[in-house]
């Protein structure tokens, strides 16, 4: 058996390789959840109906 240190290079970092995909793809969608489902930027607009008024007031 011949051993070939070019070979022992590539499995080594073959497993590398892919936790650095998997741990991108886990940010990807952690970022990406965060956009869809964090906080959201609602205006600040108050609506009264009174008998014959209509207020709206905008903070």
């Amino acid at each position: 058996m011949e051993h070939n240190p070019g070979e022992a290079m590539a499995n080594q970092t073959s497993g590398k390789g892919a936790y650095l995909i998997i741990g991108g793809l886990i940010v990807v969608v952690a970022v990406l959840a965060f956009l869809m489902f964090g906080p959201k930027d609602e205006p600040d607009v108050s609506i009264s109906l009174g008998d014959q008024t209509l207020e709206i007031d905008t903070d």
